[in-house]
């Protein structure tokens, strides 16, 4: 059954595009349309204001299509509310409204337009509807923390551990901040650990408490070092340890806690039994200055890589990354193992590589996990082995690593190293695309669409194509063309089906550049142009579309010599500028010392 839906969806799309039957430029199917739409039919009002929105056959109007949007909105058509906000904000037809933008937007996103919501946000950010109050930073920090931001959530969390904007709840704060937590939020992971801590919201539990401290305290947040010190000093859900205390509150001190030195004292003005564990406080303090020594290295090594400040300077930037690393610096050991890998700076030693990756993957540094599940993966200075590439895709998918979820998510898709799940695919690439992985949300995108590891969700797919779309995937911006074409889970709107397989075209999407070539032929959701349709099924044709070539002759036969010699130079030149949209130079890209395996699609 799903495959027949997605045939028919398919085949709908194939009907859509060129504009056969739709938004036609003709005067009998005008009249038609405006016949029908006299009459009150809101889908006809609705293409009507397209049609002089868009000037389709008739001189541009933005008035009448303000009148005839109206009209299907406050009828309940969805696209048309969004569309007579716009020009509200826009002052085009109307006087300009941000108060009566922001009420049609609203109508338009509480039914879920995708980009209504944005609009709003938009115009709220920029102060144009009113003061900033507590209610509607709530609701954008919601907006936000929905989309995956971890930031976003951990601000949410503190409007409901508050009450600010929202109502006090601790339930809901404990929620959000775990959602950051599981992100990798150092804040929202001490915040929780103050919560479980404290018993607020949650059942009081110092185990849990201390779990989520030591994540903070990890990435070196000195208020998590203070409280694992008083946890240890106190013994509350742990063995009371002094020795362990101490460590923690030399860390914190280090950092300028003031609170860790204060504890430091307490701990040396115990009893005189107690004095002589912790005579060496002074040692342990030029213990953590030979800690931010490395620390002072790996900063160097960083410096010297990026050429901040200094001339760029590869080999001696190694030359620090492995002063930090002997030491025990796991970024310097991760970043480390990524130059041997590459041979940025030193010979390439895949060895070498694996080694230090080993090293700061045993110490918890995710990039390095996840770069030694694609090693093991890829059988790169090693014998692939997919069993162990899970593992450590594992580790660092746990610790919130995007590509890593996405990685995991393909292999239990394909049954690669593991046994074949669809439900777990779905969840791990899940995971990764509400982080912002824009290849994942295209992929839960489609499992949405198709009902494969999730119950099949229209809208949802559509949702997430939106947010794939909008990094310039695309594939994604294509399908979201495809969706808004045949109104598959948000209302059908051939402009916006147009807008996106052209977005999809630019970035050099085969299909999309025959298709929307097909639009300009036909004047489906575009102002009908031959010549332009000519550029894109030249272009589309270059690229090897047999298709694309069969209808750039038909469009030559539309045009005159003059015409198609112009036609090809534009598209000549319009194809020199997608290369360049499409390919990076690496040299002048910035080092992020991670990569993506690149998986099959």
């Amino acid at each position: 059954m799903q495959l027949r839906q997605l045939k028919l969806a398919l085949a709908t799309l194939v009907i859509l595009l060129p504009g056969q039957a739709i938004l036609p430029a003709y005067a009998e199917d005008f009249k038609t349309i405006s016949a029908s739409a006299e009459q009150g039919d809101f889908h006809s009002q609705y293409k009507l204001g397209i049609i002089y929105e868009e000037a389709q056959g008739v001189p541009q109007d933005y008035a009448k299509a303000a009148k005839w949007f109206r009209s299907a909105a406050e009828q309940g058509h969805v696209a048309a509310q969004y569309r007579i906000a716009n020009l509200y904000h826009k002052g085009r037809g109307v006087p300009q409204s941000f108060k009566e933008a922001e009420k049609w937007y609203q109508l338009a996103a509480d039914k879920g337009h995708p980009k209504a919501l944005s609009e709003l946000e938009y115009l709220f950010n920029k102060g144009l509807i009113g003061p900033q109050s507590d209610d509607k930073v709530a609701m954008w920090t919601l907006h936000k923390a929905k989309q995956g931001y971890a930031s976003a959530q951990y601000r949410l969390a503190l409007l409901y551990h508050d009450g600010k904007g929202v109502p006090k709840d601790y339930s809901e704060a404990e929620k959000w901040y775990r959602r950051a937590a599981s992100n990798g939020h150092s804040g929202a992971q001490l915040e929780l650990g103050y919560m479980y801590a404290n018993g607020q919201g949650v059942q009081q539990d110092y185990q849990e408490a201390e779990k989520w401290y030591l994540k903070a305290a990890k990435q070196g947040n000195a208020d998590a070092q203070l409280e694992l010190g008083h946890i240890y000093a106190d013994g509350r859900g742990v063995s009371r340890d002094y020795e362990k205390a101490k460590e923690w509150y030399v860390l914190a001190a280090s950092q300028g806690n003031m609170g860790a030195h204060r504890s430091l004292d307490q701990i040396s003005n115990l009893g005189e039994d107690l004095k002589q564990h912790y005579a060496d406080i002074a040692k342990d303090y030029r213990k953590a200055a030979e800690k931010h020594l490395a620390g002072f290295h790996y900063s160097l090594g960083r410096t010297f890589t990026n050429g901040i400040g200094t001339p760029q300077n590869h080999p001696k930037a190694a030359e620090k990354f492995r002063l930090a690393a002997e030491q025990g610096h796991a970024n310097a050991q991760f970043n480390l193992g990524r130059i041997y890998e590459i041979g940025l700076g030193v010979d390439q030693d895949y060895s070498e590589a694996l080694k230090w990756y080993i090293r700061a993957a045993e110490q918890g540094v995710a990039d390095a996990q996840f770069n030694l599940a694609v090693m093991y993966a890829n059988g790169t200075g090693i014998s692939q082995d997919l069993v162990e590439a899970v593992a450590w895709y594992h580790f660092a998918a746990k610790q919130g690593h995007p590509d890593a979820q996405y990685n995991l998510g393909f292999l239990y898709a394909t049954g690669q190293g593991v046994e074949q799940d669809e439900a777990t695919a779905a969840r791990w690439v899940r995971l990764a695309a509400n982080q912002g992985h824009a290849e994942a949300q295209y992929r839960i995108g489609r499992a949405y669409e198709d009902g494969v590891g999730v119950e099949q969700n229209h809208t949802e797919a559509a949702n997430w194509y939106y947010l794939a779309a909008t990094q310039n995937h695309a594939k994604a911006q294509f399908t979201l063309g495809r969706v808004y074409a045949i109104g598959l889970g948000v209302p059908q709107d051939e402009v916006e089906a147009a807008k996106w397989v052209l977005h999809a075209a630019e970035r050099g999407y085969l299909e999309a550049q025959y298709r929307i070539g097909l639009a300009f032929y036909k004047g489906s959701g575009v102002k009908q142009n031959i010549e332009r349709a000519y550029i894109w099924f030249y272009i589309a044709a270059e690229n090897g579309s047999k298709p694309a070539l069969k209808a750039q002759k038909e469009a030559a036969d539309r045009l005159n010599a003059n015409e198609i010699e112009h036609a090809e130079r534009k598209a000549k030149k319009l194809m020199k500028q997608l290369k360049s949209n499409t390919q990076s130079d690496p040299t002048k890209a910035p080092i992020r010392f991670k990569f993506l395996h690149v998986v099959p699609t």
